[in-house]
């Protein structure tokens, strides 16, 4: 009876190993072919709109990236690693980023709230974030403009309220920052800034054009109404 339960145990414990090795090595083969399809997505972007690898320090080495320009509007996309705080390690983040050399008039400060974190508001208190934190700590100055949709997709601050009310209720502002919450989940307005993330690796090469037109987008929208 010892003798059979023995192996029993034996043999369960190598079936456990078992698994857990074709897991791992599902898991590494899996996050090996989506970096592979991600630098095939970059070379492409290179290829056809003439982008530019570009590359930055992150917590494992040199993270990859492209900067150029996509419809006449200077665009830097990359990847980067974010900590996720309590001992809980790092997730990989897509990034599309404008940056520009003067602040959107009017103080505006425009978010989707929770999803990771947006600081710096004109008023010097704007933070949100998706993981669960005091009520002292996660202060945000959600301003509402009276546009319902606006109002109901972003966190919103400024120093002139009706600047940027006139600023995010414009026709192609309002259709283009929706058009990006909608597709990606994400959009992020302040000082000289438009960046869109999604916390994973984008592996395809249109939906790296995807995002950049995007942005891209809300950048001449807003330049054409602070005209």
């Amino acid at each position: 009876m010892a003798a059979r339960w023995i192996a029993l145990i034996v043999g369960g414990g190598a079936a456990v190993l078992i698994a857990t090795g074709l897991v791992v090595f599902y898991v590494v083969r899996s996050s090996v072919r989506a970096r592979r399809e991600a630098e095939a997505a970059r070379r492409e972007l290179v290829d056809r709109y003439g982008f530019s690898p570009s590359w930055h320090d992150g917590p494992y080495g040199s993270d990859p990236g492209l900067s150029g320009v996509m419809d006449g509007v200077a665009v830097a996309i990359g990847e980067f690693w974010l900590s996720q705080g309590g001992g809980r390690g790092y997730r990989l983040y897509t990034r599309w980023q404008f940056e520009g050399r003067d602040p959107w008039p009017g103080g505006l400060v425009a978010y989707t709230p929770g999803f990771r974190k947006a600081v710096g508001g004109p008023h010097g208190r704007v933070h949100d974030t998706s993981h669960p934190v005091s009520a002292l700590v996660a202060q945000v100055n959600d301003l509402e403009i009276g546009d319902p949709e606006i109002d109901q997709a972003l966190a919103i601050d400024a120093l002139d309220r009706a600047i940027v009310r006139r600023q995010l209720t414009a026709p192609a502002v309002k259709s283009n920052v929706l058009r990006g919450v909608s597709r990606f989940g994400h959009i992020r307005i302040r000082g000289c800034e438009v960046a869109i993330e999604v916390a994973r690796r984008v592996t395809t090469a249109e939906e790296l054009a995807e995002g950049a037109r995007c942005v891209a987008a809300v950048v001449q929208a807003l330049r054409a109404a602070g005209a």
